[in-house]
């Protein structure tokens, strides 16, 4: 590797072009990274393909930085793989550096390869347009690394490039933008001015810059670019450590005429890079929404989809808007979780609110029950009680009665059909209530309406773990979105009503349907001991944190008395011990190869707070039933649904919990004289509103595989922006 106090007139540069633009479409690359780097510079600027990024030349070939400029993002995502983007984490961890221009700073984010702790805003509106005058501001840390050679203000090329979401205090605003592109119309959220338009940071030995608009077309800030360059293929330097106001040295911009034609120097053969004359741009010019959504997934599960034949998409939460972009900080925190120091940061609620993904409005402070962080031993499935193998056995038999009589015909999703699927037979309710793109805020909240975007995959969890649950003897019911409803009125967020919201919500009326016992699982009036046990598992995903199943158990610890503490610390205890134990031996880890566990007190926690929205497993436990939320980031759940042990695995871990903690539980309570802790009492009006699916002619196993075959046929052809 490269010794980390590289001078900058002796870089070697590698740079990787679009593998299907390079070579074919005309343009294709610009001559002004060639000239500000190989020719004005005089460093080498050696091209590398795919494969020999992929066979280790980065880390042989003794270059200090990599390149990756403009292009189309998925092209590079699906040329690299998984294991290319590995070998280039491993290259910059090791003490070498990455710039990424454009599609690059796509592929260097936590949509790519996850380079630095930075999320991509607003991806809905990513064409915000093309313009020779993108006003550009320098901030603190920017003049730290480029010193006065860097403008306070200036103008570049900009060409729907990201626009960043900071999530680590490790990460520092070198530019910002000062202009604000909306659209061919001007309608997209005003989100462009203000935020970052280069952002740096480190990972592990070396750093990474991500530049978003093209400042290597413009000669007059040259050096400028060039000593962003030579900050990225320096080493472990931070920007704080940095004197203000000296540059770093690099050589002096040299005039040069029009450059087409300039050859650039790769193993065997000649790379040309064509001038551009009159506007036309061959860089930048397809990057269309499905492609950028596909831009994860593609590097991550290339090789299981091409197998399935599915084309995966992937996509941040962004149904917040972002706030206001904080002043630049001139102090980088090197307390990055992801090699910067080897350790977790702790996350307050400044940091939280600060945040342009956060799926929470507000992150409480709260102490975990004694003994509920103590990391316990594996636990080995019990037996079950007699109680609850006596209630189980009476429920399976009952039914087992509804055995197929009779095929399906025709699909069970719908357009025009009711706005939801669900059935409610089991004591074990698994939910989705983000399966859809749905909308939040307005009217009582007094907040502006927004869609959040669909949870990928949450919809099929629920159906694979439900047979799976239902294989074993326990009905499982489950609840979810049906995708191809058509327009609909009536769909909104399950998971952010407020209780003058309940009645209209069929996600909450069917609460009270399946708790009251539709489906033969009869609760005593007037709310007393209830017959047969029950458990809420409400599932969902999430991409601003990657490394943890985060158990979200925060409203049966807010809303539960404190007799009943114990049992919540031990159902998380419980949990994380079994689903820790069964990521592990199914192999789930993240993209850089790190196991991913459970976090048993996370920021995602399902509780909004007091007085305000609630979540649908609050109001689970505001019903006296026990609650919990999963938040699973992208490639567990992937994983959860292709892989038949891992859902086998999870299916074993919930039922050794409903039958060994929870029902021993449900019926020693029973037996107390303090009160059922529930704080809204079970209302049968409600339930009656519910459209369950019958399944009078058909068995629960031929029905829930038939609408998982649906599911997944939709999500091999979608497009759809998906969390």
């Amino acid at each position: 590797m490269p010794p980390k106090d590289v001078k900058p007139k002796s870089l070697k540069i590698a740079w990787i072009a679009d593998p299907k633009k390079f070579g074919k479409k005309p343009g294709y690359p610009k001559p002004s990274l060639c000239d500000r780097l190989r020719h004005e510079a005089g460093w080498s600027f050696v091209r590398v393909t795919s494969k020999e990024i992929c066979a280790g030349a980065l880390r042989r070939g003794g270059y200090d930085l990599l390149v990756v400029p403009g292009g189309y993002a998925p092209n590079f995502a699906e040329a690299l793989g998984e294991h290319g983007g590995r070998c280039i984490r491993e290259f910059v961890s090791e003490g070498g550096g990455y710039l990424g221009i454009c599609a690059g700073a796509y592929l260097g984010s936590m949509w790519g390869f996850e380079l630095l702790p930075v999320e991509i805003l607003d991806i809905d509106h990513w064409a915000r347009g093309k313009t020779e005058d993108c006003r550009l501001c320098s901030t603190a840390a920017g003049v730290r690394v480029a010193g006065s050679v860097l403008p306070d203000v200036f103008s570049v090329r900009y060409a729907n490039g990201p626009l960043f979401g900071i999530l680590d205090d490790c990460v520092e605003p070198l530019l910002l933008f000062e202009s604000d592109l909306r659209g061919q119309r001007g309608t997209y959220p005003a989100l462009m001015r203000g935020s970052p338009a280069c952002v740096a940071g480190p990972l592990g030995r070396g750093r990474v810059v991500l530049l978003s608009p093209h400042m290597e077309g413009s000669p007059a800030v040259a050096d400028a670019f060039r000593s962003f360059v030579a900050w990225a293929a320096g080493g472990r330097t931070s920007i704080a450590d940095l004197p203000p106001d000296v540059p770093q040295a690099v050589p002096q911009c040299v005039e040069l005429g029009a450059a087409a034609g300039v050859a650039s120097d790769v193993a065997g053969e000649v790379a040309e890079f064509t001038d551009i004359e009159n506007g036309t741009d061959g860089e930048d010019t397809d990057m269309d929404v499905p492609s950028l959504v596909r831009l994860r997934s593609l590097a991550q599960f290339e090789q299981v989809l091409d197998e399935l034949d599915f084309e995966a998409s992937e996509a941040g939460d962004l149904d917040l808007p972002p706030p206001p972009p904080p002043p630049p900080r001139l102090v980088l925190a090197r307390s990055c979780s992801d090699g910067c120091s080897g350790q977790l940061r702790e996350v307050s609620p400044a940091d939280l609110e600060a945040s342009a993904l956060k799926i929470q409005r507000a992150a409480r402070t709260r102490v975990a029950p004694t003994g509920a962080s103590e990391r316990p031993a594996r636990v080995a499935s019990k037996s079950s009680s007699a109680a609850a193998g006596a209630t189980v056995a009476k429920t399976a038999a009952r039914r087992a009665s509804s055995k197929p009589r009779a095929s399906i015909d025709g699909p069970l999703l719908r357009r025009g059909g009711s706005d939801y699927v669900c059935w409610l037979g089991g004591p074990i309710l698994l939910t989705a209530p983000h399966s859809m793109k749905i909308m939040r805020g307005d009217g009582e909240t007094g907040e502006r309406m927004r869609a959040h975007k669909r949870e990928r995959w949450t919809a099929e969890i629920a159906l694979v773990l439900a047979r799976q649950l239902h294989t074993r003897g326990v009905p499982a019911s489950v609840m979810f979105w049906n995708r191809v409803a058509g327009p609909g009125s009536g769909r909104k967020d399950p998971n952010y009503l407020l209780p003058s919201q309940y009645p209209t919500s069929p996600w909450h009326c069917a609460l009270h349907r399946w708790a009251l016992g539709s489906g033969g699982l009869p609760i005593r009036a007037g709310g007393g001991a209830r017959s047969t046990p029950l458990l809420h598992i409400d599932l969902h995903g999430k991409v601003s944190e990657k490394l943890h199943l985060d158990l979200g158990a925060a409203p049966l610890e807010e809303v539960w008395p404190r007799a009943d503490m114990p049992f919540v610390a031990a159902l998380k205890s419980r949990f994380r011990a079994l689903l820790d134990q069964a990521m592990e031996e199914c192999g789930v880890v993240s993209l850089n190869g790190k196991q991913i566990e459970v976090d048993v007190d996370p920021a995602l926690h399902g509780f909004w707070g007091e007085n305000t929205v609630t979540t649908i497993s609050h109001q689970t436990v505001q019903l006296g039933i026990p609650a919990v939320q999963f938040e699973m980031p992208p490639r567990l759940r992937e994983r959860l649904v292709l892989d038949p042990a891992l859902g086998t695995a999870f299916a074993s871990a919930i039922l050794d919990i409903y039958h060994n903690l929870v029902t021993p539980w449900w019926f020693e309570r029973a037996q107390c004289s303090t009160p059922w802790p529930m704080v809204r009492q079970l209302q049968p009006a409600l339930a009656g509103s519910v459209e369950e699916h019958s399944l009078e002619y058909v068995g629960f196993d031929e029905w829930a595989g038939k609408l998982l075959n649906e599911l997944l046929e939709i999500e091999r052809s979608t497009s759809e922006v998906q969390i």
